[in-house]
């Protein structure tokens, strides 16, 4: 079928979930992708030698949490290799309890990229040692942390009947050159409208990294959730 957006007219193979398969990558959709993945690389680099060298670029801040009795720190983290959302994302701060010790330190905010935890660098831990390293420090535990992060999110979309997830995919190991997967086009009023953007990276769906696959396996993995669908981007 054809579908009219924004004005244009784009040719697509219908497909039972709505998901569009474009015939050839556009050279402006090329363009725009390799723009969008030459800007996100360095924020999903396990270099650790990136890593450490871009975090001394940023300013680095220091919190001291003190245990009080049977009180949790109100801190909760996400990334690392292992996270069940999935992606090759930076340890960070997932959340911050109103009112908890870590929110009162006034030096933590959510999203900060975590460097350290009492002078051990954590940046290549898996999440479940990081968490587990964090739960087992004594007091007090200094946490060491950044704002220099990827600009990740994390949407939940529902399916339409009309309109599958309401967006298309360009990208892939198989794309010439090799490409991550990056949302091309996003159809207005659709269940994407307002939550993903043309040039937004997808790095993993439903946990399941996505960061090796083809365009097409992609594709096939996206056809496969039949009502929802999470997902974690990087917009640059």
């Amino acid at each position: 079928y054809q579908r009219r957006v924004r004005g244009s007219r784009e040719q697509q193979l219908s497909t039972p979930s709505g998901y569009p398969m474009e015939r050839e990558l556009d050279h402006s959709a090329l363009a725009m992708l390799r723009h969008s993945s030459a800007s996100l690389q360095s924020d999903t680099s396990h270099n650790s030698q990136h890593s450490s060298r871009s975090a001394k670029q940023a300013t680095l801040r220091t919190a001291n949490l003190y245990r009080e009795k049977n009180t949790p720190f109100g801190l909760s983290l996400g990334g690392g290799k292992g996270w069940p959302l999935g992606g090759s994302i930076p340890l960070f701060i997932s959340g911050l309890q109103k009112g908890g010790i870590a929110a009162r330190t006034g030096v933590l905010k959510e999203k900060d990229r975590i460097i350290c935890i009492n002078d051990i660098n954590v940046e290549n831990h898996s999440h479940e040692d990081a968490v587990k390293l964090l739960r087992e420090a004594s007091s007090p535990v200094t946490l060491v942390v950044t704002d220099n992060r990827p600009n990740f999110r994390i949407e939940k979309l529902v399916r339409s009947r009309e309109e599958g997830f309401g967006f298309s995919i360009v990208g892939g190991t198989d794309s010439k050159p090799p490409l991550p997967i990056t949302v091309k086009q996003v159809y207005d009023n659709g269940p994407a409208s307002g939550k993903l953007r043309c040039g937004d990276q997808i790095i993993s769906v439903n946990g399941k990294s996505i960061e090796e696959y083809t365009r097409e396996e992609a594709t096939l993995l996206l056809r496969s959730c039949t009502e929802t669908v999470t997902l974690v981007t990087l917009r640059s």
